[in-house]
């Protein structure tokens, strides 16, 4: 009957399919590049030929786009890439300085509650689920704005070194989660 195939059964394994398996997910990266490669040549013809410019570039950019993701591999079961580790550093550090200034201050309740939500956003980042990536890149992104914004209103050389200060921490970190995110988002095959 057609439209309904049968999905193919799995081929029982043999003695030489562990050193298989690694040539065999080579191969299949190696064809995902190979067409995206003939994905972009025939998109970068077809831009070639498209009436605007504007056209030419959204193509350029869509082809680019796939080769990029197609050199993609999702994250391994415990790898956790240096964009990760320091984010989650830097949500302790944040959350915990936050926590013994409120302390400080005989504001307890406050210092309890970003002493767990630090921990638990650094947890959510150790088990990399995806939501509390978006949330601390969404963290970061407002820290670095109004890192910038603050660089108008600092009144002493300490308080535009603090603002810079964060945008050179949250800057670089910021960039390294997007790769992680994107990562995170690459189906297991």
């Amino acid at each position: 009957m057609p439209g309904t195939e049968r999905p193919h059964e799995e081929e029982p394994a043999h003695e030489d399919a562990p050193a298989a398996a690694p040539r065999e997910e080579a191969a299949r990266l190696e064809a995902a590049r190979e067409a995206a490669r003939r994905d972009f040549a025939r998109e970068q013809a077809e831009a070639d030929r498209a009436p605007s410019g504007m056209q030419r570039g959204y193509a350029r950019g869509r082809a680019r786009d796939e080769a990029i993701r197609a050199q993609l591999t999702p994250l391994g079961p415990d790898e956790r890439p240096l964009g990760l580790i320091l984010a989650i550093v830097v949500v302790l550090v944040i959350c915990g300085a936050n926590a013994i200034l409120a302390a400080t201050e005989d504001h307890f309740a406050y210092a309890a509650a970003f002493v767990v939500g630090g921990l638990a956003l650094a947890a959510g980042l150790w088990q990399r689920i995806y939501a509390v990536v978006v949330l601390v890149e969404a963290l970061l992104a407002l820290a670095i704005v109004f890192a910038a914004l603050s660089l108008l209103l600092a009144g002493s050389l300490l308080a535009a070194a603090a603002a810079l200060l964060v945008i050179a921490v949250s800057g670089p970190v910021f960039w390294l989660l997007i790769r992680v995110m994107a990562r995170l988002q690459v189906p297991k095959q």
